[in-house]
């Protein structure tokens, strides 16, 4: 039976609401938002994918393990943390897997891993809110817990949790649609197969015009967009930088107004589970170092030495645009002026062949 503790609120457990945790999930949280933005490279994109979603994985079986058992040993304050810090990583997860699906190839590993952590996430959160009252190791200090919502403090077995299980319910139920239409094949094609229409969107012409792409010579180029390119990478960077922030803030100001106003010394000391966690950091980390050096954010400055792919494909496609100075035109040239040179050989060839035959028949005579 569990055993109430005396003093309210409760200490936060330090491998939940640690610093080297949170760091951790912030970090992981922020890196994979800017890779799904702009990373091209499917390895960057798998890497990080894979490390993000081993660390929710791992943190949701620790958290149902340890708040589902007999004797509990985690707190209802504990649990809220949780949620917060996993509510980060779906939210990057979810930004960044368009990008991925855009890149991969047939392998469907590390979606079915994704799915089924967003489906623990959501079930963990369902469970903790549903049974607030009674929940965790410290159940008389849970009507002291408070929620963060807009930058507003929320009693969390009041309103707040009237909010959270409605929002929880409704992300559960557009995240399963919009899994459903992604990875299950559509009624739309399985009705087309028996009129033979499957085949129609096949068109290489059509993709490059549903794509705004123009075929220059049998190469697809990309669209002109060399003037607005800068900017719309700034706004990205500019609003996943904005949704981090308000992220962080919720979560923090979630610690501040759930954490004993005493906390003891030690709790500020990177444990093990702490370090491990910053040292998992380290991959994304360096994809988005490879990522910016390969694809500066000011890429288009003509001053900038790192040039990238998006640069090179951005100044060909600038280029294919200019009319006559595109690659078919500029090949057209080249070919009447070699058919021009070839009619002068031929006809330089026959005035010569009957001088010869002039002279040959001269010296006959």
């Amino acid at each position: 039976m569990d055993k109430p503790t005396t003093t309210c609120p409760p200490q936060l457990n330090t491998d939940v609401s640690g610093i080297g945790v949170r760091v951790a999930f912030y970090l992981q949280a922020l890196f994979m938002a800017l890779l799904s933005a702009q990373s091209t490279s499917l390895e960057e994109t798998v890497a990080s994918l894979y490390t993000i979603v081993v660390t929710n994985l791992a943190m949701l079986v620790t958290a149902f393990t340890l708040g589902f058992k007999s004797e509990k040993e985690i707190t209802l304050q504990d649990a809220l943390i949780i949620i917060y810090l996993l509510a980060m990583s779906w939210v990057a997860l979810y930004v960044a897997f368009p990008s991925y699906l855009h890149l991969r190839g047939d392998s469907i590993d590390l979606e079915i891993l994704a799915i089924l952590q967003s489906y623990l996430f959501g079930a963990f959160a369902l469970a903790v809110f549903i049974d607030i009252k009674s929940f965790g190791s410290s159940p008389n200090c849970n009507p002291g817990a408070f929620l963060s919502i807009l930058f507003i403090r929320v009693r969390a077995i009041e309103i707040g949790r009237v909010i959270f299980l409605a929002f929880i319910l409704i992300c559960l139920v557009l995240y399963t649609l919009m899994t459903f239409g992604d990875y299950v094949p559509t009624i739309k094609e399985l009705w087309r197969w028996p009129r033979g229409t499957i085949g129609e969107a096949k068109d290489p012409h059509a993709r490059l015009e549903s794509d705004g792409r123009t075929l220059v010579d049998g190469e697809d180029i990309p669209p002109e967009k060399a003037n607005v390119e800068i900017g719309w990478r700034l706004v990205q960077t500019a609003l996943i930088l904005i949704v981090w922030g308000v992220g962080v803030a919720h979560t923090e100001l979630l610690i501040e107004w759930n954490e004993p106003e005493e906390s003891p010394e030690e709790d500020t000391i990177l444990e093990f589970a702490q370090m491990l966690q910053l040292f998992l950091v380290l991959i994304p980390l360096m994809s988005v170092v490879k990522m910016v050096h390969r694809h500066p954010l000011f890429r288009n400055d003509p001053n900038s030495p790192n040039r990238g792919p998006k640069r090179k494909d951005s100044l060909l496609s600038f280029f294919a645009g200019l009319g006559t100075r595109s690659k078919k035109a500029a090949e057209n040239v080249v070919t009447r002026s070699n058919r021009k040179r070839r009619e002068q050989t031929r006809k330089s060839t026959a005035d010569d062949l009957s001088e010869t035959q002039t002279l040959v028949g001269g010296s006959d005579s």
